[in-house]
């Protein structure tokens, strides 16, 4: 049997289980295999530091593989140590060539980002929405903006380092971004303006506040420009719960797309109360039950450890949390320090 009929699922198990040196040797003196495998090996790239060196001379170099057009993703962690004005040109010139890339992951220091940004630019990586004389003029000249062929289908935007990485998002239609460093709320248009929020689906933020306040505001403003948004998760400071949750039960706090809210979803530190369980449970659950009427589709509400699920009991709705339900009784909170949000 040749091995270009082999079953889809052998040749990904090959891929996938085979170990490194094996895989290697086999792909040398099999071209056939490697052929078929190239779009399991190639599909997500990740390259750390200098290796970009290596994933540029890949791409740029003539071969009869088109390696850019198997590559869906790709991940890039800078490095402090490494030699900035080698790797980062080389790296963005290939970035440029992947005509089939998705998802875009960098990790650049941030002392290296104000150098990437601008590399960023002078790349063309960086989408400009034209004037209409600037349209006049490529209409003349038959000149096209080279930057709506690069990266054509960018959707998916993982940045840690400095919210300017951001830029490479300008223009595009990313819907979904992840931003993994604090952004200060008084900050944070250095971040989303570079952001097509209509086109948003979902956002997964680190947000630095400080008081519940800035974070209504950050709320009203992603109800505001959002207009799609599904599934929103913030990690941030300390809030107030029931300020949240009195905010969905007023209305226009989000559109009626919204399906989950997470603040806090991952701390491990548990809530306080200034009030009792009971209190808190009750005005919670109250918020929650009047928000759905604004808010159709929203399902999942996590407050820190707290998980608000929305059930449907003889075609009435009504929210449940099994972190209430198994906790009656008002924790004291004299010996503990962190928490993940108050009720008060």
């Amino acid at each position: 049997m040749s091995i270009t009929s082999a079953p889809p699922e052998l040749i990904s198990l090959i891929a996938k289980h085979l170990p490194v040196p094996a895989k290697a040797a086999l792909l040398k003196t099999c071209q056939p295999l490697f052929r078929l495998m190239a779009p399991i090996l190639y599909r997500r790239i990740k390259v750390v530091g200098r290796t970009a060196n290596l994933l540029s001379l890949t791409l740029l170099s003539p071969t009869n593989m088109n390696y850019g057009a198997l590559i869906r993703s790709v991940e890039f962690v800078g490095r402090p140590g490494h030699d900035m004005y080698a790797t980062y040109p080389l790296f963005l010139d290939a970035l440029s060539t992947l005509q089939s890339l998705r998802e875009i992951s960098f990790t650049i220091p941030r002392s290296h980002a104000p150098f990437f940004t601008t590399l960023i630019k002078t790349k063309d990586l960086v989408r400009e929405t034209p004037t209409p004389f600037a349209v006049a003029e490529m209409v003349i000249t038959g000149r096209e903006a080279t930057s709506e062929q690069l990266l054509p289908n960018l959707a998916v935007l993982t940045i840690e380092g400095d919210p300017s990485l951001s830029i490479i998002a300008k223009s595009r239609k990313i819907e979904t971004l992840t931003v993994r460093f604090p952004v200060r709320a008084r900050n944070i248009s250095a971040l989303m303006d570079n952001i097509r929020c209509d086109c948003l689906l979902t956002l997964n933020l680190s947000l630095s506040i400080n008081n519940s306040d800035e974070l209504l505001v950050i709320f009203y403003f992603l109800a505001t420009t959002c207009s799609v948004l599904l599934f929103l998760d913030i990690d941030t400071g300390l809030f107030n719960a029931l300020d949240i949750s009195k905010a969905l039960s007023l209305g226009g706090t989000f559109t009626s797309q919204i399906r989950k809210i997470a603040l806090n979803a991952r701390s491990r530190h548990p809530p306080a109360f200034n009030i009792t369980m009971t209190t808190a449970y009750a005005k919670q659950r109250g918020h929650l039950n009047k928000s759905s009427v604004s808010l159709p589709r929203l399902e999942v509400v996590t407050l820190g450890p707290i998980k608000w699920l929305r059930t449907t009991l003889s075609g009435e709705i009504r929210w449940r949390s099994r972190y209430f339900e198994e906790n009656t009784t008002t924790p004291s909170t004299n010996i503990i320090t962190d928490f993940s949000c108050i009720f008060a």
